[in-house]
């Protein structure tokens, strides 16, 4: 069992995202995302998330950048 967490409502990542090889809608599964799974957070506020194509079955991986401001 690992830690999922839900990074859609954390850190705002889609629910859906198109698939770079075939353009078909993917569901993200970030929702329930298991952060124990390879190393998403590498460096700090750089996040690189795995993604999945049923479609075409390509794997490839969704990226941002996380910024915090004080107020």
């Amino acid at each position: 069992m690992g830690l999922n967490v839900d990074l859609i409502q954390m850190l705002g990542t889609p629910k859906l995202v198109a698939c770079p090889r075939c353009k078909a809608q993917v569901e993200t599964g970030f929702d329930d995302y298991d952060i124990e799974c390879g190393d998403p957070n590498q460096k700090v506020g750089e996040w690189k998330l795995r993604v999945y194509c049923d479609t075409c079955e390509n794997d490839f991986f969704y990226e941002f950048t996380v910024r915090t401001e004080v107020k």
